[in-house]
Formats: structure tokens, sequence, C-alpha cells
């Protein structure tokens, strides 16, 4: 599951594995529960790609998101999100940074020019 907020869903709500524990792909674990995950800090670092390999510097690659501190749609204020992830004729969205584990991880840079390139943060339930 992508953990991207529409206008319609949170991103926090796309992840159903509330009591479960969460790790990365390089198994260590990253959050007790989902109110770890959402609303705390990482145990860990999930800067790693779908194999276990680290990933580039920590806050050097970015992550769509549109999502606030609470894993929650952010509104317009902050970039169209491509309408919902639709088309690319809006300008900005928000994102998070690689390899931190506070909240920057989802909500590091508002206003990021949806021309940019940037990744998704991606759940296994």
């Amino acid at each position: 599951v992508a953990l991207l907020s529409t206008t319609s869903v949170n991103a926090r709500d796309r992840y159903t594995g509330a009591n479960d524990p969460v790790y990365n792909t390089n198994n260590n674990l990253i959050a007790v529960s989902q109110n770890d995950l959402f609303y705390g800090s990482l145990l860990a670092s999930n800067n790693f790609d779908d194999y276990g390999n680290a990933g580039q510097g920590a806050g050097s690659v970015y992550f769509w998101s549109q999502s606030s501190t609470a894993w929650s749609y952010i509104g317009s204020n902050y970039g169209q999100n491509y309408y919902d992830w639709t088309n690319g004729s809006s300008n900005t969205s928000v994102a998070g940074y690689n390899g931190k584990t506070d909240i920057s991880w989802i909500y590091g840079y508002a206003y990021m020019q949806c021309t940019s390139t940037a990744r998704l943060h991606c759940i296994s339930q």
C-alpha cells in the first residue's frame, strides 16, 4: 500500500495493521504499532530499498506524501498533489525525506515542485 494522502483517504487509513509491528526491509523494527508509525518517531531508519539494501544518505531523497504530521491529507494550501495523483497539472505537493526517524520522514518538504523526482513509501499488510 502506498502511503499517500488524497482528499478522500488519509495515508494512515490505507494501512490496516493497527496492532502489528512494522519492520523495514532490512528486518529492523521501526514501529511497534500503527500508532507509533504514524504519530511518533521511528525506532530505526526506513532508508532501505525493496531488497534491504541501504539507500542514499539520509535526507537526500524525497518521498511523495501530501500528508501532515498526523499522516492525514494536508489540504490544498500545501499543493494539489496532482489533483489526487491523477494528473500533472498542479504545481506543488508535500514530501518527506529518506532515512529520517522524526516526522520529516513524511512531512519534510512542503511545496515540492511536481516536476521534481520523488519516490513512494509503501507498506506491506
